[in-house]
């Protein structure tokens, strides 16, 4: 029971990942505006990257430390 419950973790995190580079996040971040001098929708796209990267990093640690 435990694997399936590992594997939802893995599903939620993809589908959260697509949704967030899907059409209507897409839309609402390609706007002509600069924040701190970089457009507004590299800055999406990079902070979204790192912090699904984190995210998964974190899920790591936390199921690493349940095998043990």
């Amino acid at each position: 029971m435990k694997g399936i419950r590992e594997k939802e973790w893995w599903v939620i995190l993809f589908i959260l990942g697509v949704l967030v580079l899907n059409y209507p996040f897409i839309v609402i971040f390609n706007k002509i505006l600069f924040v701190f001098g970089y457009p507004l929708f590299f800055l999406y796209i990079y902070v979204g990257w790192a912090i699904s990267i984190t995210m998964i990093f974190i899920y790591t640690l936390f199921r690493e430390e349940d095998k043990k």
